[in-house]
């Protein structure tokens, strides 16, 4: 929506926020071994995916990054088109 838009220009680390928050919401509720988290993605998927990784490894064990968006300076579409 143009509201999710607005508010992860520029901040797409939001998204990785709610993934984890997402992730303590189901443990709340649903017996998950959260030692063994994995996350999986591709495209932007992918590039959470990396960043999930890299950045809360004390949630996400392991990770499939496929065809990630690495570098937004080097890619020109609708990521840099806001």
């Amino acid at each position: 929506s143009p509201a999710w838009e607005k508010a992860v220009n520029r901040r797409l680390t939001l998204s990785l926020d709610d993934q984890v928050d997402a992730l303590h919401g189901l443990a709340e509720r649903f017996p998950l071994d959260l030692t063994r988290v994995a996350i999986r993605g591709w495209s932007f998927g992918g590039y959470l995916a990396a960043m999930a990784v890299l950045r809360r490894p004390d949630v996400f064990h392991a990770g499939v990054s496929g065809a990630p968006v690495t570098d937004l300076r080097l890619y020109d579409t609708h990521y840099q088109e806001r």
